[in-house]
Order: structure tokens, then C-alpha cells, then sequence
């Protein structure tokens, strides 16, 4: 005589639930695309600018003489070294790295994303413009990895006021992998005065829309690893909510 466990109906349910909860979860993970700590306020920078700052998440290779980049926290005064968004921001070199190559920068590597789908990089951008200097073009350079394009200069210009004035920064790019390292870099010029230092802020991604599906004929396509899996975890559960039902209609 064949004996079955009999499992609750509150078991069954829960074992159920768990399986969906898990394939859910695999499905909404495997093309989310975010930058760790894209808004510079994972850290306890002082206020003010605070050298050599190696933010969360990111990857740091500092200047020449170890100074930049900065990670600036807000100050409480608005017309210098002040961000909107939050109250940290990171400082890129430029000029004042011209004797100490390299000038630094920032990168940090995102998965997450489908071959051949566009998606929009979106930043905030401020120039340092020093009072003696009057009017100061910031140029920030933005290297993608694995995207194409694979390296944008993006400029700001301001008159007076450090990084008083920030101007929002976007690049469409597709994806070529489906991990790519964004890199922030300072970009130095001819004089001392033709470039000056840049702030970056509120670094993000977002999916622009599906990507194109290559033809494929219906013989020669091949069911995943992942989709196999998804079918024994079914055909699992509903075995153990089978062998409940089948035993408690025989004891009733």
C-alpha cells in the first residue's frame, strides 16, 4: 500500500506563492539598469570640498597629485559650492590638474542591459567659475564602454559663482553588452583659463524602448536553461497540491 504525505492546504499555498514571488522577482531583475549611489549621498563628506573623495559605488582614479576628484558637501552658502539636488556632488579636475596628469575620474559598471537597445544617460552639470576669472567653460568627458557612442564631451558655461548653475546633461546611447562602465573625466585645455573645473550630479539610466528581436525560425529555436527551470518548478508544485487534493478527497 502506497502511503502519501499529506501536506496542509496552507503549505501548498505558501509553496506556491514562493514560486511565483522567486520567477517574479528573476524576471523584474533581469533588466533593471541603476547607477549605485548616483546621487553622491551615500557618504559623510564634510562640508565643503573634501580631496581625494572615493564615492560608494564608484571606482576612483585619482589625479596626479592625489587631490581630485572632490566630494563636496553643501556649505549653507547657495552662491558657491552648493548643489540642488541633495547636498553632495562630485568635483572634477580640469585646469588645476594640467601639471599632474592624470586629472581623475570617476566610472562604475551597470548590468543589466539588452543588446541592442537604446537607452538615456541623464546627469546634472555645473561649472566651477571662479570670481577672478568671469566667464569659464566646464567640459565634461563621458566614456561608455560597451555603448556606443563610446566617448561624449559635454559642456557647461557660467559667469560667477562656484557651480551655481546647473544644467541638466543627457546622451542616448545603445547597448552593445549587457554590462557597460560609464566613465566621468574633467577635460583640460590650451591655457590655464580655457577650462575649468566641472560638477557632476544625479547620475542615471533609463530604458528608451524595446530592443530589436533578430528573426529566428520556429525549428531551429532552443528553449533556455531559465525556461526549463521555470517548468519543473511549476510542474513541482502543482504535484504537491495534487497528491493533497487526491488524499483528502479519499478521506473524506
Amino acid at each position: 500500500m502506497k502511503i502519501f504525505r499529506i501536506y496542509s492546504r496552507s503549505a501548498v499555498t505558501s509553496c506556491l506563492s514562493v514560486a511565483a514571488c522567486a520567477l517574479g522577482l528573476a524576471a523584474t531583475t533581469a533588466h533593471a539598469q541603476s547607477f549605485v549611489n548616483g546621487g553622491f549621498e551615500a557618504d559623510n563628506w564634510a562640508p565643503g570640498s573634501n580631496a581625494g573623495a572615493s564615492p560608494t559605488g564608484w571606482v576612483t582614479t585619482l589625479s596626479g597629485d592625489g587631490s581630485w576628484p572632490y566630494g563636496v558637501h553643501n556649505d549653507g552658502n547657495t552662491t558657491q559650492e552648493h548643489t540642488l539636488f541633495g547636498n553632495q556632488f562630485i568635483e572634477l579636475c580640469a585646469k588645476d590638474c594640467r601639471n599632474s596628469p592624470p586629472v581623475g575620474s570617476i566610472s562604475q559598471t551597470v548590468s543589466g542591459f539588452v543588446i541592442g537597445q537604446q537607452y538615456r544617460l541623464d546627469f546634472q552639470h555645473a561649472p566651477e567659475v571662479h570670481a577672478d576669472a568671469g566667464f569659464e567653460e566646464s567640459i565634461v568627458n563621458v566614456s561608455i564602454t560597451g555603448g556606443t557612442p563610446a566617448s561624449t564631451n559635454f559642456s557647461g558655461n557660467a559667469v560667477g559663482g562656484y557651480f551655481a548653475q546647473w544644467t541638466a546633461q543627457s546622451l542616448v546611447f545603445t547597448a552593445n553588452a549587457t554590462s557597460l562602465t560609464f566613465t566621468f573625466t574633467g577635460v583640460d585645455g590650451v591655457t590655464d583659463q580655457s577650462r575649468t573645473e566641472s560638477g557632476i550630479d544625479q547620475v542615471s539610466v533609463t530604458a528608451l524602448g524595446a530592443a530589436p528581436t533578430p528573426p529566428t525560425s520556429p525549428s531551429t529555436a532552443v528553449p533556455t536553461l531559465s525556461f526549463y527551470g521555470a517548468v519543473l518548478a511549476i510542474l513541482g508544485m502543482l504535484l504537491v497540491a495534487g497528491r493533497y487534493f487526491w488524499v483528502s478527497s479519499r478521506n473524506r
